[in-house]
């Protein structure tokens, strides 16, 4: 069976971005302005890993590796693509435990965006993998606590890709708002 990726990803990294932010409360960046270097490094390290995961099968059960490790990398996207970071994940087939973690943050408009997000707690079943989130990331105006889950599964023969679907709680001093995200990675 193959498949198809959610569209906040696919739209970031194949550079048809648009669109803004949201109304008040803490907002990630919105579309617009420029296309800093680092951004887009990232929106071309992620496109081939995404077309890689579009036209790959899902990890079958026997296809699943049961013991050793792995580390993959990849690019995460936040709310309508406007948001990239870098995206590690470690895998313990050995325990069926998942750690990692997200940073390098950068924004489509150039806008100052930092944090460092923890993926951590991650058990890996059968074929997919679920971890909590917990960090903080900056904006130029306001920091914010984050918390949430990522859940996504294994494709490929012996678990060459990882995707994920972030759902997260930003709390910042002035709001507490909710922002979702995908994220493909590889060995």
């Amino acid at each position: 069976m193959m498949k198809f990726f959610a569209c906040g990803i696919a739209v970031s990294m194949l550079g048809a971005c648009g669109g803004g932010g949201g109304g008040g409360g803490f907002a990630l960046p919105g579309g617009g302005g420029g296309t800093p270097g680092s951004y887009n490094a990232l929106a071309v390290r992620g496109a081939p890993i995404l077309q890689e995961l579009e036209n790959t099968e899902y990890t079958t059960n026997a296809q699943m590796p049961t013991d050793g490790t792995a580390t993959y990398r990849g690019v995460a996207a936040y709310g309508d693509g406007n948001v990239l970071s870098s995206a590690q994940l470690q895998a313990n087939f050995d325990n069926s435990t998942m750690t990692g973690r997200l940073h390098n943050f950068h924004a489509e408009d150039g806008t100052g965006v930092s944090g460092d997000i923890a993926i951590r707690n991650g058990e890996i079943r059968d074929t997919g993998y679920s971890a909590e989130l917990a960090g903080n990331i900056t904006t130029e105006s306001e920091r914010a606590i984050v918390s949430g889950t990522v859940n996504g599964d294994f494709s490929g023969r012996n678990a060459q890709i990882v995707d994920g679907v972030i759902a997260a709680q930003l709390q910042a001093p002035s709001s507490v708002d909710f922002i979702g995200g995908e994220m493909v990675l590889k060995r």
